[in-house]
C-alpha cells in the first residue's frame, strides 16, 4: 500500500480540519486548538471557524496558511 503524500500548508483548502502551530493571544486561541478552513481570502489567508462540543461556532479567526497543520484522517 502506497502512503498518500501529505497537503502542505499552501494547500490548505475549503472545509479542511486544521490545528494552529501558533498561539494567538489577541485572538484567545491556543497552539494546537482545531478548527474548519470557511474561506480562502487570498493566498496567504484563510479564515478558521472554531466550534463549541455541541458544534455553534464561537470564532471565526484570519490565519496565515503558514500557522496551520492540516489533520489528515485514515481512510480519507
Amino acid at each position: 500500500m502506497m502512503a498518500k503524500p501529505q497537503k502542505t500548508a499552501a494547500q490548505v483548502g475549503g472545509l479542511d480540519v486544521v490545528a494552529l502551530l501558533t498561539e494567538r493571544p489577541a485572538d484567545g486561541r491556543l497552539r494546537g486548538q482545531a478548527g474548519t478552513v470557511v474561506d480562502m481570502p487570498n493566498e496567504s489567508d484563510v479564515l478558521v471557524e472554531f466550534c463549541d462540543d455541541d458544534g455553534r461556532a464561537y470564532a471565526v479567526v484570519a490565519c496565515a496558511r503558514a500557522d496551520l497543520l492540516i489533520a489528515e484522517f485514515e481512510g480519507r
